[in-house]
């Protein structure tokens, strides 16, 4: 790889994820091959300027096309991520919501237990003063 090379599948890299870096750059090493095997080809044919013009505006289109997909799978990424995230938050949000219905479901019990605790106490306190009250 060259230094370029490095740098664009380290971008690529930081903003799309590794393996769509991999691939865009496998894309791109494969089309730079094609382009050099054409060159390669020219070289030995003549080659006229009308010809080298139409593969310079056929290469830039390619660029163009590339450039418009990493744009649309960065915008489909971001969509995705965003689609998770609020799923993420609303499973927080139910959560939540069952941790506060189980509290208070639980401070009930604690509650009634707490006053049949009570009773008991006091059904005892009576009993025994009736029996030692005889």
């Amino acid at each position: 790889m060259t230094t370029l090379e490095i740098r664009t599948y380290e971008g690529l890299k930081e903003k799309l994820g590794e393996s769509l870096a991999k691939d865009i750059i496998s894309l791109l090493e494969e089309k730079t091959i094609s382009a050099k095997d054409n060159i390669n080809l020219s070289k030995e044919v003549f080659v006229s300027k009308d010809e080298i013009k139409k593969i310079e505006v056929e290469f830039k289109k390619e660029d163009t096309r590339l450039e418009i997909q990493i744009k649309n799978t960065e915008v489909a990424i971001r969509n995705d991520l965003a689609k998770v995230e609020v799923s993420i938050r609303n499973d927080l949000n139910k959560l939540d919501s069952k941790m506060s219905e189980f509290e208070s479901k639980i401070t009930k019990q604690i509650y009634w237990l707490n006053l049949i605790q009570l009773l008991a106490i006091i059904g005892s306190v009576l009993a025994i003063m009736r029996f030692v009250g005889k």
